[in-house]
């Protein structure tokens, strides 16, 4: 019986290189199908098959498209909805995060996106405009030594941008978010509430959250962000053919 770890996370393919999508996918050796591929191509695709054959693959669409690439000898595994990545080695990238903000959709708030916190507050706007309301909006990677603003977002910011539905932004630091009033009031934070063991809710004159919640405080609204489930199946070694990997 082959050995299989399932822990929450990914599934990471051990020695497998992308090859051009023109070669034919016939008589593939393996074959996911029913998965969440990250390509990481220029289109930034999300695809649901992929084929394999001597350790390379050949192409990744959608299982229908890829139907015909399994034969009676290709190893088909069905990946139940699991999320593919290619190999990598994580030099503290945070690569988890990485992969849940995919999924959640998370916009750009990071530079060289944008330059300015009128233009985050654009882009929020137009998530806005484009979502149910109530639906949460998240994003990452602001950096205020970077806007052109030179200060921290505020939630009357993101409460001019998105009166409407809860805003959670995380700084490029890890270390702080800003929330808008929606998010804030889900969470329970107000002028009374004190600050968590190893965290601090910023705070204006008028003891007013700015919206502003450092290291632990941030788990204050990160708790009421949709909750994004993972699998991690470690593929053995042994599912893939053993002739080394090879570049395209």
């Amino acid at each position: 019986m082959k050995r299989r770890h399932t822990v929450a996370g990914l599934i990471l393919l051990a020695t497998i290189w992308f090859t051009p999508a023109a070669q034919t996918c016939r008589d593939a050796d393996l074959f996911l199908r029913n998965g969440h591929i990250i390509t990481m191509d220029g289109a930034k695709r999300v695809v649901g098959a992929m084929a394999v054959r001597d350790g390379r693959i050949l192409t990744l669409d959608d299982d229908d498209a890829l139907a015909g690439c399994a034969s009676s000898r290709t190893q088909v595994l069905d990946l139940h909805g699991r999320t593919v990545l290619p190999r990598l080695i994580d030099v503290h990238t945070h690569a988890m995060e990485w992969v849940k903000s995919i999924l959640r959709g998370e916009i750009a708030a990071g530079y060289p996106a944008v330059h300015s916190i009128a233009e985050i507050m654009q882009t929020v706007a137009h998530r806005t405009a484009t979502i149910p309301q109530g639906q949460w909006i998240v994003g990452s990677g602001w950096d205020d030594a970077k806007l052109a603003e030179r200060r921290y977002i505020t939630r009357k910011d993101l409460d001019t941008a998105s009166p409407d539905h809860p805003v959670y932004l995380k700084h490029v630091s890890g270390h702080l978010s800003v929330a808008n009033s929606v998010a804030l009031k889900l969470a329970n934070i107000t002028k009374d509430t004190h600050d968590p063991q190893g965290g601090v809710i910023e705070r204006d004159a008028s003891g007013e959250p700015t919206g502003i919640l450092k290291d632990t405080a941030v788990g204050l609204v990160t708790a009421f962000l949709p909750k994004i489930h993972l699998i991690l199946t470690c593929v053995p070694q042994s599912s893939f053919p053993r002739r080394p990997p090879r570049l395209a």
